[in-house]
Protein backbone atom coordinates (compact mmCIF):
# COMPACT_ATOMS: atom_id res chain seq x y z
CA UNK A 1 0.00 0.00 0.00
CA UNK A 2 1.18 3.68 -0.90
CA UNK A 3 0.09 6.69 0.44
CA UNK A 4 0.07 10.10 -1.83
CA UNK A 5 1.84 12.90 0.30
CA UNK A 6 -0.95 14.66 1.62
CA UNK A 7 -2.11 18.54 1.50
CA UNK A 8 -2.84 20.22 4.69
CA UNK A 9 -1.46 21.30 7.88
CA UNK A 10 -1.74 19.12 11.00
CA UNK A 11 -4.99 19.33 13.03
CA UNK A 12 -6.62 17.76 15.87
CA UNK A 13 -9.26 15.09 15.08
CA UNK A 14 -12.14 15.67 17.44
CA UNK A 15 -16.28 15.00 17.73
CA UNK A 16 -17.74 11.78 15.16
CA UNK A 17 -14.58 11.33 13.20
CA UNK A 18 -12.69 10.24 16.50
CA UNK A 19 -15.24 8.13 17.54
CA UNK A 20 -15.66 6.32 14.38
CA UNK A 21 -11.77 5.63 14.46
CA UNK A 22 -11.37 4.74 18.31
CA UNK A 23 -14.21 1.79 17.20
CA UNK A 24 -12.39 0.57 14.57
CA UNK A 25 -8.77 1.09 16.81
CA UNK A 26 -11.28 -1.54 19.59
CA UNK A 27 -12.13 -4.37 17.20
CA UNK A 28 -8.77 -4.24 16.07
CA UNK A 29 -6.91 -4.24 19.12
CA UNK A 30 -7.07 -6.25 22.43
CA UNK A 31 -6.50 -4.24 25.34
CA UNK A 32 -6.91 -0.88 26.09
CA UNK A 33 -6.10 2.29 23.74
CA UNK A 34 -3.15 4.80 24.62
CA UNK A 35 -3.79 8.27 25.63
CA UNK A 36 -2.17 9.70 22.27
CA UNK A 37 -2.80 8.37 18.83
CA UNK A 38 -0.99 9.89 16.20
CA UNK A 39 -1.77 10.15 12.52
CA UNK A 40 -1.68 11.99 9.04
CA UNK A 41 -4.15 12.41 6.47
CA UNK A 42 -3.62 11.62 3.13
CA UNK A 43 -5.80 11.93 -0.06
CA UNK A 44 -4.83 9.36 -2.47
CA UNK A 45 -3.80 6.01 -2.06
CA UNK A 46 -2.76 2.90 -3.76
CA UNK A 47 -4.52 -0.02 -2.55
CA UNK A 48 -3.32 -3.73 -1.79
CA UNK A 49 -5.20 -4.11 -5.13
CA UNK A 50 -3.16 -1.92 -6.98
CA UNK A 51 -6.00 0.32 -7.71
CA UNK A 52 -5.69 4.35 -6.90
CA UNK A 53 -8.31 5.56 -4.57
CA UNK A 54 -8.49 8.90 -3.13
CA UNK A 55 -10.08 12.46 -2.92
CA UNK A 56 -9.38 14.93 -5.00
CA UNK A 57 -10.45 18.54 -6.26
CA UNK A 58 -10.19 18.84 -10.10
CA UNK A 59 -8.74 22.01 -11.68
CA UNK A 60 -11.49 23.75 -13.87
CA UNK A 61 -11.95 26.49 -16.22
CA UNK A 62 -15.43 27.33 -14.90
CA UNK A 63 -15.84 29.59 -11.76
CA UNK A 64 -17.82 26.38 -10.28
CA UNK A 65 -15.25 23.71 -7.86
CA UNK A 66 -15.39 20.29 -9.12
CA UNK A 67 -14.50 17.01 -6.91
CA UNK A 68 -13.93 13.96 -7.67
CA UNK A 69 -13.79 10.50 -4.98
CA UNK A 70 -13.40 6.94 -5.31
CA UNK A 71 -16.28 4.28 -5.01
CA UNK A 72 -14.57 1.59 -3.34
CA UNK A 73 -15.82 -1.78 -2.26
CA UNK A 74 -15.51 -2.73 0.91
CA UNK A 75 -15.36 -6.77 2.29
CA UNK A 76 -17.32 -7.09 5.23
CA UNK A 77 -19.42 -9.96 6.97
CA UNK A 78 -23.15 -9.87 8.98
CA UNK A 79 -24.93 -12.14 10.86
CA UNK A 80 -28.16 -13.71 9.13
CA UNK A 81 -30.28 -15.50 10.67
CA UNK A 82 -31.42 -19.12 9.63
CA UNK A 83 -34.75 -21.25 9.64
CA UNK A 84 -33.69 -23.19 12.66
CA UNK A 85 -33.57 -19.39 14.71
CA UNK A 86 -29.76 -19.61 15.02
CA UNK A 87 -27.15 -17.07 13.18
CA UNK A 88 -24.08 -17.08 11.06
CA UNK A 89 -21.60 -15.00 9.66
CA UNK A 90 -22.22 -14.09 6.20
CA UNK A 91 -19.63 -11.99 3.28
CA UNK A 92 -21.57 -9.32 1.84
CA UNK A 93 -19.76 -6.04 0.06
CA UNK A 94 -20.24 -3.22 1.43
CA UNK A 95 -19.63 0.27 -0.74
CA UNK A 96 -18.90 4.06 -0.01
CA UNK A 97 -16.63 7.30 -1.36
CA UNK A 98 -13.35 7.96 0.29
CA UNK A 99 -13.10 11.31 1.89
CA UNK A 100 -9.58 10.41 2.82
CA UNK A 101 -7.06 8.26 4.36
CA UNK A 102 -5.19 8.09 7.65
CA UNK A 103 -1.79 6.23 8.15
CA UNK A 104 -1.79 6.50 12.60
CA UNK A 105 0.50 5.14 14.96
CA UNK A 106 -1.52 3.53 17.68
CA UNK A 107 0.75 1.69 20.37
CA UNK A 108 4.03 1.89 18.27
CA UNK A 109 2.05 0.13 15.86
CA UNK A 110 1.09 1.18 12.39
CA UNK A 111 -2.55 1.37 10.37
CA UNK A 112 -4.00 2.92 7.36
CA UNK A 113 -7.50 3.65 7.60
CA UNK A 114 -10.05 4.64 4.90
CA UNK A 115 -12.77 7.58 6.15
CA UNK A 116 -15.43 6.28 3.83
CA UNK A 117 -19.24 7.67 3.34
CA UNK A 118 -21.32 5.03 2.93
CA UNK A 119 -24.06 4.37 0.52
CA UNK A 120 -27.84 4.04 1.68
CA UNK A 121 -30.44 1.67 0.51
CA UNK A 122 -33.57 -0.33 1.10
CA UNK A 123 -31.49 -3.27 2.99
CA UNK A 124 -29.92 -0.29 5.01
CA UNK A 125 -32.00 2.36 4.70
CA UNK A 126 -29.87 4.38 7.63
CA UNK A 127 -26.59 3.97 5.57
CA UNK A 128 -24.58 3.25 8.74
CA UNK A 129 -22.80 0.35 6.83
CA UNK A 130 -22.54 0.84 3.52
CA UNK A 131 -24.66 -2.67 2.18
CA UNK A 132 -26.53 -2.33 -1.22
CA UNK A 133 -29.66 -4.12 -1.47
CA UNK A 134 -30.45 -6.68 -4.71
CA UNK A 135 -32.24 -6.02 -7.33
CA UNK A 136 -32.27 -7.88 -10.47
CA UNK A 137 -29.18 -9.45 -9.09
CA UNK A 138 -27.37 -6.65 -9.39
CA UNK A 139 -26.05 -4.51 -5.69
CA UNK A 140 -28.59 -1.64 -6.24
CA UNK A 141 -28.22 1.40 -3.53
CA UNK A 142 -30.58 4.73 -3.36
CA UNK A 143 -27.69 6.96 -2.63
CA UNK A 144 -24.04 7.73 -1.25
CA UNK A 145 -25.26 9.83 1.47
CA UNK A 146 -24.57 7.68 4.77
CA UNK A 147 -22.69 8.14 7.43
CA UNK A 148 -19.42 8.63 7.46
CA UNK A 149 -16.66 5.90 9.17
CA UNK A 150 -13.34 4.51 9.18
CA UNK A 151 -12.40 1.27 7.61
CA UNK A 152 -9.45 -0.54 7.84
CA UNK A 153 -7.47 -0.30 4.20
CA UNK A 154 -6.83 -3.90 3.84
CA UNK A 155 -10.80 -4.63 4.00
CA UNK A 156 -10.75 -2.68 0.69
CA UNK A 157 -11.33 -4.85 -2.33
CA UNK A 158 -11.37 -2.62 -4.83
CA UNK A 159 -12.54 0.81 -6.29
CA UNK A 160 -15.81 0.14 -8.05
CA UNK A 161 -15.59 3.57 -9.92
CA UNK A 162 -15.92 7.34 -9.02
CA UNK A 163 -17.97 10.44 -8.10
CA UNK A 164 -17.19 13.33 -10.00
CA UNK A 165 -19.32 16.12 -8.55
CA UNK A 166 -19.96 19.83 -10.11
CA UNK A 167 -21.78 22.63 -8.90
CA UNK A 168 -25.25 20.64 -9.02
CA UNK A 169 -24.02 17.92 -11.69
CA UNK A 170 -22.87 14.83 -10.42
CA UNK A 171 -21.65 11.57 -12.33
CA UNK A 172 -20.88 7.94 -11.04
CA UNK A 173 -18.68 6.11 -13.56
CA UNK A 174 -18.70 2.70 -12.30
CA UNK A 175 -16.49 -0.66 -13.38
CA UNK A 176 -19.59 -2.86 -12.58
CA UNK A 177 -23.54 -3.38 -13.20
CA UNK A 178 -25.20 -1.64 -10.72
CA UNK A 179 -28.66 0.00 -10.53
CA UNK A 180 -29.61 3.05 -8.19
CA UNK A 181 -33.42 2.14 -7.30
CA UNK A 182 -35.91 5.40 -6.95
CA UNK A 183 -37.49 5.08 -3.34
Amino acid sequence: MTLMSPRKRPEVMAGHELQSLLKVLERNRQGALPSQIFGKKYFRAVLPSGAVAGSTTLESDSSTAQRRNSFVRVRSTVRVRTAAGGERQEERPAYGLVDHFLLGRVGGKLGAYAYIRCVKSSFDTQGRYGLPSTFHDMDAFRDYSGCLRYVDILAIDNTAGTLKQEAIHVVLHTRYPFTIVEV
